[in-house]
C-alpha cells in the first residue's frame, strides 16, 4: 500500500532544492489523497522522471499533485501538441523542439512502463493556462 499524500510530501522534500537550483519553483497540492496498491520505488522513479521532464522542457513552475488516486506533475512551459502525446511516450523519441536540450528520450517511456505495470491510467493533458500535465491514476484499494 502506498499513501499518495505522504509520497507527495516526501518528494517535495527530496526535489525542492533540485528544482530551486534550476531556478524554478516547486509547488504542491494534496487533495483527498488515498492509498493505492503499488511498488513505491517504481512510482517514485516515475514521478522523478516527470519532474525531470518539467525541469528540462517546462516553464519556471513545477507542480507536484495528488487528488484521490491520481498523482502527477504539471508545468507552465510551452506544452506539447496533443497530436504528439503518443510520440513522446515512445522510447528514444524526442520532438524537434527538445533536440537541443539534455535527455535521452527515455523518461516518459519509463513513466508509461510504470503505468502499465500498475494497470494505472497514464494521462497527458494541456495544463491551464500553459504547459503539460502528466499523471498516473491508480485503481482504488
Amino acid at each position: 500500500a502506498v499513501d499518495l499524500g505522504a509520497l507527495v510530501e516526501e518528494l517535495v522534500e527530496i526535489f525542492e532544492f533540485v528544482v530551486e537550483d534550476a531556478g524554478k519553483t516547486l509547488i504542491h497540492s494534496i487533495a483527498a489523497p488515498t492509498m493505492v496498491q503499488g511498488d513505491r520505488q517504481m512510482i517514485i522513479q516515475a514521478l522523478a522522471n516527470m519532474i525531470q521532464n518539467a525541469l528540462v522542457h517546462g516553464g519556471d513552475r513545477v507542480e507536484l499533485f495528488t487528488n484521490g488516486t491520481e498523482i502527477g506533475v504539471a508545468d507552465n512551459g510551452p506544452g506539447v501538441d496533443p497530436a504528439d502525446y503518443d510520440e513522446i511516450l515512445k522510447p528514444m523519441v524526442r520532438l524537434e523542439a527538445s533536440r537541443t536540450t539534455e535527455g535521452s528520450g527515455l523518461g516518459l517511456a519509463l513513466v508509461r512502463a510504470v503505468a502499465d505495470r500498475h494497470a494505472a491510467k497514464l494521462g497527458l493533458a494541456p495544463n491551464t493556462p500553459s504547459g503539460l500535465r502528466i499523471s498516473l491514476n491508480f485503481a482504488k484499494m
